[in-house]
């Protein structure tokens, strides 16, 4: 049986939208934080993280430990944008033997669930949404669902 791994994606939402500067602003912080990240979740990734698409981060996971960790800890560093979360269970085509690599250079069927995850994310305005995960998948996205009620009830002050 092959490994199952968590791939995390991490979308700053409506991006192109900010004035240029705040978005060349966002991304140069994306640059910055990824040794940050990489070496404060070291214990958690069998792929660092990466940036994709010049505002989505990217990293594959060993297990959903840190999951909701890593996602508070980008909305919170990130907070210039709204940030939607995908993570997809599931396998890696990639040989990960090689090295550290980034998990832009991983493919497989955990990032394909993830990439449904945050477009499901996206079209019912969660911050959060899970695919690959079977029977638990429901109970994932229903607590999603309910975070991203709260979430979106707050005031800025909160």
């Amino acid at each position: 049986m092959s490994k199952v791994y968590i791939a995390l994606i991490a979308d700053a939402v409506r991006s192109r939208a900010l004035p240029p500067a705040r978005r060349a602003r966002l991304q140069a912080e994306l640059r910055r934080a990824l040794s940050d990240l990489n070496r404060t979740y070291r214990h958690d990734l069998a792929a660092a993280f990466g940036i994709t698409q010049g505002d989505e981060l990217q990293c594959l996971l060993v297990s959903t430990k840190r999951v909701w960790d890593i996602a508070h800890a980008i909305r919170y560093r990130f907070a210039e944008a709204d940030w939607v979360v995908g993570c997809g269970r599931g396998t890696v085509t990639t040989s990960l033997a090689a090295g550290k690599l980034s998990a832009p250079e991983v493919d497989g069927p955990c990032f394909h669930e993830a990439r449904a995850a945050v477009e499901a994310a996206k079209r019912d305005r969660m911050l959060f949404a899970f695919r690959g995960f079977g029977d638990a998948e429901p109970t994932l996205n229903a607590v999603a669902s309910y975070y991203a009620a709260l979430y979106w009830s707050w005031t800025r002050r909160q």
